[in-house]
This record gives structure tokens, sequence and C-alpha cells, in this order.
């Protein structure tokens, strides 16, 4: 199936690759973008196969952070016909009064 995203999760990728990239230079925020690549084949393989977060909203978590713990990220998104909409690169570690709707 086809992945198309949104700006906005556009804009917070390249947000949570800028973060990367300073905390821990260019082979983490590689890392992270292997992850999020990783996630995004997976959604794309099989979309129903992962959970509703709220209403019509499926997520994807962004796995195998270095130190075996998960990156705090998940990609938020709806499906369509032929397509799956990425409406956000969700960093959970933020307010969840903040996360789209």
């Amino acid at each position: 199936m086809t992945v198309r995203s949104l700006a906005r999760a556009d804009d917070e990728l390249a947000d949570a690759i800028r973060y990367y990239h300073r905390a821990g230079g260019p082979e983490l925020a590689t890392r992270f973008l292997n992850a999020f690549d990783a996630a995004i084949n997976h959604i794309g393989a099989d979309p129903e196969s992962l959970p509703v977060f709220y209403e019509t909203e499926r997520y994807g978590p962004v796995r195998r952070c270095p130190l075996g713990r998960p990156w705090p990220y998940d990609v938020l998104f709806t499906l369509g016909r032929n397509a799956v909409a990425v409406v956000s690169v969700w960093d959970y570690r933020r307010n969840p009064a903040d996360r789209p709707a």
C-alpha cells in the first residue's frame, strides 16, 4: 500500500532528526531514520494489523533504539482505499492534549 505523509508529519520527522543529530551526531540521527523507515515499511505492508489509536487513526511504533529501549515515537496514520496517510510522527513524551485529533 502507498504511504504518504501530511506536512505536519514531515515537519515532526525533520524535528526529530535534528534533535537526534544534536544529541548524538549524525550516526544517531541515521539510526533513528532507519528505525522510522522500518516502521513505515511495516505500516505499508499490513496497516490493518496495527492498533487503533484514536477513532480512525492507527499507530505503528518506531523501535530498535540503541540501549535496547524503544524510540519514543509512534507513527500515527489513517487508512484510505489505496493509501496510508501519515498524520503525525508523535513523540509520546509530549503532552497528550497536543496530539493531533
